[in-house]
């Protein structure tokens, strides 16, 4: 059985991620950027401004895929590399803040939650850390 809390923190967090995919679709992204902020918030229990620090580089290297998309579209692999390589050093920094914020911040009770949900993640998928996304 799942406790109140952490029950309406998952709903919380499926309505954050449905709210941004939609924002996204929309091109909405004051809405985009408020639904993926919150969602960092109750994931990794970071501060507003690091939440919105954190989501504003995952959305400028998100800008550089799809510029590179375009170029590899055309069959300008050269032109597409270098916005490849945007995105992949705006997401390094990405996600070094977002360690580095989760480190700031490991004095709460987050770290416990992660392992747990972590555990239960496995047990979901038959107890195997299998990737369920196929990138052939």
């Amino acid at each position: 059985m799942v406790d109140d809390s952490l029950e309406d923190k998952c709903k919380e967090l499926a309505q954050c991620e449905i709210g941004w995919w939609k924002a996204h679709h929309r091109k909405d992204l004051p809405k985009l950027v408020g639904y993926m902020t919150r969602e960092y918030k109750i994931l990794y229990g970071l501060s507003d401004e690091d939440s919105y620090i954190c989501v504003n580089l995952r959305i400028e290297a998100t800008k550089e895929h799809d510029i590179a998309e375009k170029f590899e579209d055309k069959q300008n692999i050269e032109e597409a590399n270098l916005h490849w390589n945007k995105a992949e050093e705006l997401l390094e920094k990405h996600f070094e803040l977002l360690l580095e914020y989760i480190g700031k911040n490991s004095h709460n009770d987050h770290s416990g939650r992660r392992a747990i949900g972590h555990e239960k993640l496995l047990s979901y998928n038959g107890g195997h850390n299998r990737k369920s996304y196929n990138h052939s």
